[in-house]
C-alpha cells in the first residue's frame, strides 16, 4: 500500500467519525467507522480494586510521565501506591489513579487534594478520567496523523 493511499484513509476514517452524513452513502466506510468504534483498548477493560490496572491504564488516564515511571521504576511507584493506600483507606485502583494524577502533576494533584479536604471543590474521580472512548480514539488518531506527518518530512529531509 502507498503511504498517500494509507494517508488518506486514515484521514476519511478520522472525518467518519465527526461526519456520520457522509457515512450513509457509503457502506464500506461505514463497516471500517463502525468497527473502529468497537475497537477495545487494554485500558477499557474492567478494573478490580484488589489488583488495579496495568500499565495502560496509567498511560490513557495521566500520560506520559506516570507510564514511564511505572515502566522504569516500579518499585517507586508501587510504594507510593501503598503509602497512599494506607493513609486514606481506599482501593488500590483508587490510589493508583491518584498517584498517577500526582506524577502527572504534583503541585496540581496537591493543590487539589487540598481544596477538596477544605471542602472548596468536589472530590475528581480520577479512577475514570480521561476514559472515554471517543476521547481516546482521538487522541490515538491525532497520534498516528503527527506521527505519520513528521515521519514523512523526516523522509522527505534526509532523502529516504
Amino acid at each position: 500500500m502507498k503511504v498517500t493511499t494509507f494517508y488518506s484513509r486514515l484521514f476519511l476514517l478520522f472525518l467518519s467519525f465527526f461526519s456520520t452524513a457522509g457515512l450513509r452513502y457509503n457502506s464500506l466506510w461505514k463497516i471500517r467507522a463502525v468497527s473502529a468504534s468497537r475497537i477495545s483498548l487494554l485500558s477499557m477493560k474492567m478494573v478490580d480494586d484488589e489488583n488495579g490496572y496495568d500499565p495502560s491504564g496509567s498511560l490513557t488516564r495521566q500520560g506520559l510521565v506516570p507510564y514511564f515511571i511505572r515502566i522504569v521504576n516500579p518499585s517507586t511507584y508501587d510504594s507510593a501506591v501503598s503509602k497512599y493506600m494506607k493513609l486514606e483507606k481506599c482501593s488500590k485502583t483508587e490510589a493508583m489513579a491518584n498517584m498517577d494524577a500526582y506524577f502527572a502533576d504534583p503541585n496540581g494533584w496537591a493543590a487539589r487534594k487540598i481544596k477538596e479536604r477544605k471542602g472548596l471543590v468536589p472530590k475528581l474521580d480520577y479512577v475514570n478520567a480521561n476514559q472515554d472512548k471517543t476521547g481516546l480514539l482521538l487522541t490515538l488518531s491525532w497520534s498516528i496523523l503527527i506521527a505519520g506527518i513528521l515521519l514523512r518530512i523526516l523522509q522527505v529531509q534526509t532523502g529516504l
